[in-house]
């Protein structure tokens, strides 16, 4: 993409934005035996903005995928899972819950968080 191009939103104004992993960087789990188990994986990652697929806009690269992951139960009902997205310098980029300081797990719709 040239300098100074922009992605346009979609017709509802609205941008569709892809986070891609392109490096694990580390893998942290706790209590993997029993319940709740815990895991962080915290990954490279690039941002690109998707909202048109044939005009794909980079947003920028060396961000920071963070996961983190609760396993409460066998079945899932009860899992959880946080996510955010750390910019090149570090700035929060997205979250899916953000409490001003860390990220709070929500608990998962349908699937299954699984720690070994």
């Amino acid at each position: 993409m040239a300098a100074g191009d922009t992605c346009s939103a979609g017709p509802d104004g609205v941008h569709v934005y892809q986070v891609k992993s392109n490096k694990i960087n580390s893998l942290g789990v706790t209590n993997a035996s029993s319940y709740p188990a815990y895991a962080t994986v915290i990954a490279g990652a690039s941002i690109q903005d998707v909202t048109n697929p044939l005009k794909i806009c980079s947003v920028g690269g060396n961000a920071t995928l963070q996961l983190n992951m609760t396993d409460n139960s066998p079945g899932g009902q009860t899992d959880m899972i946080g996510i955010s997205v750390l910019d090149s310098s570090k700035n929060l980029w997205y979250a899916s819950s953000w409490n001003g300081g860390k990220i709070v797990q929500q608990q998962i719709i349908s699937g299954n968080v699984t720690i070994h």
